[in-house]
This record gives structure tokens, C-alpha cells and sequence, in this order.
């Protein structure tokens, strides 16, 4: 999602995404306006998406203090029905919206060459990328997924970063269902 359509820095959202920092209430809004327009929030729990959101950084973030106005988010426009089907086939093949934006990437030609490898040539389902903090394992993976996207049926990237449990169990459970659509075996 550009972040124009947000209204702040690229930093100020690596700062969101990297747990440094919450937004404020009126940054919070334009994210969750723009993801509604994008139909990002699951179909028919849109208000429930994002109260859960809005509860997570009221627990997490300091400059966050007001609750969420349910109000405010129905009067939200929302995209037409053509707009939503046409999303919703984009979404369930790569929905790339929650990674984060790279702003600069230097060196690790070498790590970049091996998790290609690992993933296309030795068709590794899972690579966890693993240190301390703030060496760049996030913007690494951010740049193999953009790189490689084309390489796949399908390409999600979720952001647990500031999230309670409900958001890795949305997230897993929309996944599953994107590859075993209800009344099929899993």
C-alpha cells in the first residue's frame, strides 16, 4: 500500500512494524481507511478486524488513548461488489499489503541468493530467518518475497508484530482456507 494514501513517513510505518512504535489515533484511522478501500479486512468481519486491531495498539501503544468508534468505521466508504470480488481473487494469490516497504537494501547478495535456492530449488516449505534485532532479517524477507512472488501460486504476508493471538489465528485460518475452500479435504 503506497503510503501516501496513509499520509506519514515510510519510517513512521517501519516504526509501527518493527513494534517501536504505535500510531496515533488519527494515523491509526487513515491505515485502517486505506486498508478498507483495498478490501483487505475479511469479508463480513471487517468491524470485528478492526476493533481487534484498534484494541492491540490501545494495549500496546502509549500516544493511543481514545477507543474505537464503530461509528466512524461504518461510515467509512467501502468498495462496490465488482471491486471487492476482483480483490478478493487478488487477495487469495498475493496480498502483500501488511510488508513492509523497502526503503534502501545494501549487500547480502549472498543471503538473498541462498534462501532463493532454498526455496525454489530445494522447494523448503518453511526458512525461518533467525538473530538479534534490528539486523535486517525483516527487510531480507521482505525483499526475497517481493523478488520471488512471481514464483509462486501464492504469496501472503502477515505481520503478527503488535497483535494478540486472534490475528495469528485469523491469519492461519485465512490462509487454509485460501488452499482448502470449505467442504474440500484438508
Amino acid at each position: 500500500m503506497p503510503v501516501t494514501r496513509v499520509g506519514v513517513h515510510p519510517h513512521s510505518i517501519q516504526g509501527w512494524e518493527s513494534g517501536s512504535h504505535c500510531p496515533s489515533a488519527d494515523s491509526l484511522k487513515a491505515l485502517i481507511a486505506a486498508f478498507a478501500a483495498a478490501g483487505a479486512f475479511s469479508p463480513g468481519e471487517e468491524a470485528a478486524d478492526v476493533a481487534g486491531i484498534w484494541a492491540t495498539a490501545l494495549r500496546t501503544g502509549a500516544r493511543l488513548r481514545s477507543p474505537f468508534d464503530p461509528v466512524w468505521f461504518a461510515s467509512l466508504p467501502t468498495p462496490g461488489p465488482s471491486a471487492r470480488r476482483e480483490a478478493g481473487l487478488a487477495a487469495r494469490r498475493q496480498d502483500l499489503t501488511e510488508a513492509p516497504q523497502i526503503v534502501s537494501f545494501f549487500g547480502r547478495s549472498g543471503e538473498l541468493r541462498t534462501l532463493q535456492y532454498w526455496l525454489l530449488s530445494d522447494r523448503c516449505h518453511i526458512v525461518a530467518l533467525l538473530g538479534i534485532g534490528g539486523v535486517g532479517k525483516t527487510t531480507l524477507a521482505a525483499r526475497v518475497v517481493r523478488e520471488m512472488a512471481s514464483e509462486f501460486d501464492a504469496v501472503y504476508w502477515r505481520s503478527l508484530r503488535c497483535s494478540s493471538g486472534w490475528r495469528a489465528r485469523s491469519a492461519f485460518w485465512n490462509l487454509s482456507e485460501a488452499y482448502h475452500p470449505a467442504g474440500k479435504q484438508r
